[in-house]
């Protein structure tokens, strides 16, 4: 757990399902308190990004990807609602992560802000 709270990016572990488990500090900053474990990561999306999403998630946990935990990402643009409201752009990637049943378990989602803020 350390490590994912020394991580520069945002990272969001969640259930098979969308709910997170797990979160570090950098996605609380980027998001606010609206990140709680237990609540879907969806709702922290814009509304027209959510179908998006759920349908990368399902390519993801399809049996194209039933191979090598490295065919299991998804990298990309996506977006997220700030703590101040507005909608931000992040570049992410999202890897599922197999349980021994050899089904989606997690998925770990790296988060980075790509607004210039220097």
């Amino acid at each position: 757990m350390r490590t994912l709270q020394k991580n520069l990016v945002g990272v969001v572990i969640t259930t098979a399902n969308g709910k997170i488990d797990a979160l570090n500090a950098r996605f609380s900053a980027m998001v606010g308190s609206r990140a709680t474990l237990g609540i879907d990561l969806c709702a922290l999306r814009p509304a027209e990004d959510r179908e998006r999403l759920l349908a990368i998630k399902s390519q993801l946990a399809s049996d194209n990807f039933s191979g090598a935990l490295s065919h299991c990402i998804w990298r990309g643009e996506t977006r997220l609602i700030a703590k101040n409201g507005a909608v931000v752009q992040v570049a992410e990637a999202i890897h599922a992560l197999r349980g021994a049943d050899g089904g989606i378990a997690r998925f770990v989602h790296f988060l980075q802000d790509t607004r210039c803020t220097g």
